[in-house]
């Protein structure tokens, strides 16, 4: 003989399914979100001079996501665009969430048990150093489009395999 289903059953049942839903949403986003490839300039969009439509007339947009730059072709094109990069403040949200510092020295140990000394950007698995372009300075993941000092420290350390 079956027990009627308490009205706490079917709650907890929930609230463990959606818990479970709001993990997981984050995790999708590493998995489902990628670029679309731009189509090659040889196939001209519909209506576009390839297909007897007029030179003077805009081509229909195909995508709502900006193109994305070409790679630099050279070693001066590369620098260049590294100089746009600026380095992380120790004041900004997310490198005060992180607990941050340019110097490993300066992490509290107390306020973050996980850091051991010799824990270092440059050590990490998620310092890019080729990103940087500033000696002693390189890029990560966890800051994109910002540079972290070498010889810094956050609670997102990842030792190298």
């Amino acid at each position: 003989m079956q027990r009627p289903a308490a009205p706490n059953d079917s709650r907890r049942r929930f609230l463990k399914l959606s818990g479970s839903a709001l993990v997981l949403i984050p995790l999708s986003n590493l998995y489902g979100c990628s670029e679309k490839a731009e189509p090659p300039a040889s196939q001209a969009p519909a209506g576009g001079p390839a297909q007897g439509g007029s030179a003077s007339e805009p081509a229909p947009v195909s995508s709502t996501m900006p193109a994305k730059p070409a790679p630099p072709d050279t070693p001066a094109e590369a620098s260049a665009a590294a100089v746009k990069l600026v380095r992380v403040d120790e004041n900004d949200a997310t490198a005060k969430a992180l607990g941050y510092r340019h110097a490993a020295q300066g992490v509290d140990a107390s306020k973050y048990p996980r850091y051991a000394a010799g824990q270092l950007c440059q050590n990490c698995s998620l310092y890019q150093p080729e990103a940087g372009g500033d000696a002693g300075w390189g890029g990560c993941s966890i800051f994109p489009g910002k540079l972290v000092n070498a010889n810094g420290w956050c609670s997102a350390y990842v030792p190298k395999a």
